[in-house]
């Protein structure tokens, strides 16, 4: 009779671990889907906030050599951009001279 007196959310009987079971591999799956889209997120932000620096850092100062510079620095942000957006693209351009 008592185990019947007690409410059906106790963690120690059975009925419990049936919810429970299955709760582990699901909340798994959310949590690296979460990782992978804050990564994601996180490296847009980056990109973003070094191409508004390089536009600031180009309306400060307009002389030769710094505009030089900035242009070189762009050209290899724009670089470093495509290759941390996309590793598979970068192999598919790398890789299609070697094929024949």
């Amino acid at each position: 009779m008592s185990y019947f007196q007690q409410p059906t959310t106790d963690l120690t009987k059975g009925e419990s671990l049936c919810l429970c079971n299955p709760f582990p591999v699901k909340g798994m799956i959310m949590i690296m889907t979460m990782m992978m889209m804050m990564l994601l997120l996180l490296r847009m932000m980056m990109m973003m906030l070094l191409m508004m620096m390089m536009l600031l850092m180009m309306m400060m100062m307009m002389t030769m050599m710094m505009m030089m510079m900035m242009m070189m620095m762009m050209i290899i942000m724009m670089m470093m951009m495509i290759t941390s957006f996309s590793s598979s693209t970068l192999d598919i351009v790398l890789y299609l001279p070697f094929r024949n």
